[in-house]
């Protein structure tokens, strides 16, 4: 069975955004997308509106956006669903389905000001497959993707999608590692130094996790970056997000992980991925996995 792209739609402009952006995905998958406006009645609207009004509207959204997708993409196999259930649980539970969620990065039941929506936020910590949120500023489409990676905890499914995703845009692919350099380590007047023991080791993990998805995808153009994130003799480098944030300036999409826990959902995301969620100018994706999927 053919596992759709699934785009959450609610009328905001971002969700709208977050469809089209869906929609180039499905071709680039060759995969049906499915448009999904889930919302549990009532809800808090003005003017009393009734059940069956409420549905009305809300067939009527997807029917549009349907038809602006379908005008742009006549090829496109397209569809479009309305769910009376919680925004959250309706999504989740589509997301075990689908090839990729797509939400927009703010707009599905969040506040307008806040980068990321607080429903949006949640989803990324609830997914059971790829999250992909969208934000509403054009990301460069002739920039490379940026994929976080840290050798003995990066999961092959981070790396599969990463890799898979690059080749499916035509586009490199940008590894960033935040190693911690000794006590004692500084930078020369080139902002660089000569490597020590701990930098050369860490390079040389990166180049071993990625090297059976480089000879998987050979015209996968691959780029690492080993940058310092500790500080030292009054210089701070900048912690893991920090590099990500800034690294992803220069992406047009960004891939991260998330581990699986049975923990509650609000402490799914770590701060790393929470700060790049809230900061990157880019699209992020959040790949969730087992923990046992780590690289040795």
């Amino acid at each position: 069975m053919t596992r759709p792209v699934i785009a959450g739609v609610d009328g905001s402009p971002s969700s709208r955004r977050a469809a089209l952006w869906a929609a180039e995905e499905a071709l680039r998958r060759n995969v049906p997308l499915r448009l999904v406006f889930a919302a549990a009645w009532p809800v808090d609207t003005e003017g009393g509106v009734t059940q069956d009004l409420f549905s009305r509207r809300a067939t009527e959204l997807v029917a549009q956006v349907r038809e602006e997708i379908a005008a742009r993409h006549p090829r496109l196999e397209l569809d479009g669903v309305v769910l009376d259930d919680a925004v959250i649980a309706a999504l989740a539970d589509a997301s075990r389905e689908a090839e990729l969620l797509v939400l927009g990065s703010r707009g599905i039941g969040g506040f307008r000001g806040l980068l990321v929506g607080s429903v949006a936020l949640s989803m990324a910590a609830w997914t059971e497959g790829p999250l992909a949120l969208v934000r509403d500023a054009e990301a460069p489409t002739d920039a490379p993707l940026l994929v976080g990676v840290d050798p003995g905890r990066t999961a092959s499914a981070v790396l599969e999608f990463a890799f898979r995703e690059a080749e499916l845009r035509g586009a490199g692919l940008r590894l960033v590692h935040a190693w911690s350099p000794p006590a004692l380590w500084t930078p020369g007047p080139d902002g660089g130094a000569e490597p020590t023991a701990e930098e050369l080791d860490a390079r040389q993990r990166l180049l071993d996790l990625v090297r059976p998805w480089r000879e998987r995808y050979p015209g996968v153009p691959v780029q690492s970056v080993v940058r310092p994130r500790a500080a030292s003799a009054g210089l701070v480098t900048g912690s893991v997000a920090r590099v990500l944030v800034e690294e992803a300036q220069r992406a047009q999409l960004v891939v991260l992980g998330r581990r699986r826990h049975r923990a509650p959902a609000l402490l799914h995301l770590g701060r790393t991925t929470h700060a790049v969620l809230h900061h990157a100018p880019a699209p992020v994706v959040v790949v969730p996995h087992d923990p046992a999927e780590a690289q040795p």
